[in-house]
């Protein structure tokens, strides 16, 4: 798939999960960033250019990224890995 179809596709998944506008930035010199900054009405993703490679990078981006907007604030790597092993 082209990068920016697949990129295109993951951001469509966060909104729909969310029901949120987002933005989906890809950083290509850090591979493993994952950022999330909310803005207003807008919520920014910068992620790392290693979800482009790894299938499993980019589901957890996915999963940490809704669970992050839902809650509405950042989660600690224990709240992440529960969600993890529900999934």
């Amino acid at each position: 798939m082209e990068e920016k179809s697949f990129l295109s596709e993951i951001q469509k998944k966060i909104q729909n999960l969310t029901s949120k506008n987002i933005s989906l930035d890809l950083v290509s010199d850090e591979q493993w960033l994952l950022e999330l900054e909310f803005q207003d009405d807008n919520i920014v993703i910068r992620v790392g250019d290693g979800i482009l490679q790894y299938p499993g990078f980019a589901r957890m981006v996915v999963e940490y990224s809704v669970a992050v907007i839902k809650k509405g604030s950042l989660l600690s790597q224990l709240e992440f890995n529960l969600i993890l092993q529900r999934n």
